[in-house]
């Protein structure tokens, strides 16, 4: 769900995704 969630947070906030993706991590 990692790659899923990337994109679809990446479609509304891709500022985001970089926060994101290291919170999942």
């Amino acid at each position: 769900g990692e790659t899923v969630y990337c994109g679809l947070v990446h479609e509304k906030t891709p500022l985001k995704v970089k926060n994101f993706g290291i919170w999942l991590r």
